[in-house]
């Protein structure tokens, strides 16, 4: 009996040994851990900080060093004893998810962040610009990594999505999984965007010229407004550059071109108004206005054009919101609460009202919308950065939203891709689904159309025998000055 009792004690006390080791072993491994994610946080920080300062080397150094460290808890937490507290209650779930997270993370960095910062080193954002214009190898240098960098986020999105954490000791992680989910949803989100680039610009071998209507709603139009002045998108040996802008008798022809083949029934709804080929937006579909104003543009100046892009001075004044104010001659100053008032009043009052009027009038006004579009681009180029880049992405999609900027490609397929971001601004003509619009244009020179509201209330539809609805519309119009 007394024999088999020290077996006994001596068999607690090996089991105890043993346990105590296993205790003292998860004890230095959770230390080692600890350690590991102060290092994995440091040089996340330490990663971002040196891209915003352009240190690309020390950016690199600083990604091994928490690529090490990821694989490192990585490969701890594979041996046996931590598999085997991956089968333990509550414990459990946390070590697999963490496992799980890390496997996710370090693939990200391999195949994303790694490239993400070659490209950055090769290609800095301070390149972007070449004296007056934009290098679209650069441009098409980003365009490539979103290409190589967006299938591996997607990819890992799902996973990341569907991990959780028990416990809030492991809330940094938590953290860092959000991040990275923000991060693939800000990509994912706008892939649209980034083949409508793609296709905007080219490959930077072939020469594309657009053309750049500034419309004005002190004059307005159902598609925009008056296109007060004409410029130029011109990619040309790799550089794309904005043109000087110029008065639109002196780039649009007076009369609609034979070419543009106006229908009876837009000659029905909108009489001799299209008589004019600069009225082309008192259609309210933008494409047909754009293509409308390329196959003037062509006739007048004897060169093939790609496109037509439109801009109306709301997204100007959008973006010196994020940008800060810029100066015209010394004389104006715009900035993100008053620049629609400046150039759609204020410079027209200043240089056509009255006694101001001179013969140089249209040159002055059409010189500051010049520098406006020109000073807003560079001001654009020389800000950007990674931190800001979702503002600009909202400026974009706000301002196709409400119609400020608005696009044509000649290109089937490019004018598919427009469509796809809602910048084409075209009307719905699915027959099967109709809608009413109600749109406003003056043709009066008296620029108050910037102060031209309109309220439309619709009644509760009535359906008919035969299907179809019927109902009320009252439409208002008024006026914003009193």
């Amino acid at each position: 009996m007394k024999k088999n009792k020290k077996v006994i004690l001596s068999v607690l006390a090996i089991v105890i040994c043993i346990l105590l080791a296993i205790a003292i072993s998860f004890l230095i491994d959770a230390k080692t851990l600890n350690s590991e994610k102060n290092i994995i946080k440091a040089s996340l920080k330490a990663t971002v900080s040196d891209v915003k300062s352009n240190d690309f080397d020390k950016a690199q150094d600083d990604l091994n060093e928490l690529q090490k460290s990821t694989k490192r808890v990585e490969t701890k937490l594979n041996t046996t004893k931590w598999k085997v507290a991956s089968k333990l209650p509550l414990v459990g779930k946390d070590i697999t998810s963490a496992k799980s997270l890390l496997s996710i993370l370090n693939e990200v960095m391999d195949k994303a962040a790694t490239p993400s910062l070659n490209t950055l080193e090769q290609y800095p954002l301070d390149s972007l610009k070449v004296n007056d214009g934009f290098n679209v190898k650069n441009i098409n240098a980003y365009l490539k990594l979103a290409d190589k960098v967006i299938p591996i986020l997607s990819e890992s999105k799902d996973d990341i999505d569907s991990i959780d954490f028990r416990f809030i000791k492991l809330g940094t992680l938590k953290e860092y999984k959000q991040l990275l989910i923000d991060l693939i949803t800000t990509y994912t989100d706008h892939e649209d965007y980034l083949s409508l680039l793609k296709a905007f610009i080219g490959d930077g071998t072939e020469d594309k010229l657009y053309v750049f209507v500034a419309q004005n709603t002190s004059e307005i139009r159902a598609g925009g407004g008056f296109p007060g002045s004409v410029g130029t998108i011109e990619i040309k040996d790799g550089i794309l550059t904005v043109g000087e802008f110029s008065s639109v008798v002196n780039t649009l022809p007076r009369l609609m071109p034979a070419g543009c083949n106006i229908t009876a029934e837009e000659n029905d709804m909108f009489g001799g108004w299209l008589g004019m080929h600069r009225d082309a937006t008192f259609i309210p579909d933008f494409e047909r206005a754009g293509e409308i104003w390329a196959i003037g543009y062509e006739s007048m100046n004897g060169e093939e054009v790609d496109g037509v892009v439109s801009a109306l001075p709301q997204i100007i004044q959008k973006f010196l919101k994020i940008l800060g104010p810029i100066s015209l001659d010394d004389k104006y100053t715009l900035n993100g609460d008053n620049a629609t008032r400046v150039i759609e009043k204020d410079i027209y009052f200043d240089h056509f009202f009255k006694d101001n009027y001179t013969s140089k009038s249209n040159e002055i006004t059409d010189n500051y919308f010049s520098q406006t579009a020109k000073l807003t681009m560079e001001k654009l180029v020389e800000n950007i950065s990674v931190k800001n880049l979702p503002d600009f992405i909202d400026v974009f999609e706000e301002s196709i939203e409400d119609r400020s900027f608005m696009m044509w490609l000649k290109d089937e397929d490019g004018r598919e891709l427009v469509r796809k971001v809602g910048a084409a601004a075209t009307l719905n003509y699915d027959k099967d689904n109709p809608e009413t619009g109600v749109y406003i244009s003056c043709r009066d020179g008296d620029r108050l159309g910037i102060f031209a509201t309109l309220d439309v209330e619709m009644s509760k539809p009535t359906k008919n025998k035969d299907g179809s609805c019927t109902y009320d519309m009252k439409v208002v119009l008024g006026n914003s000055m009193t």
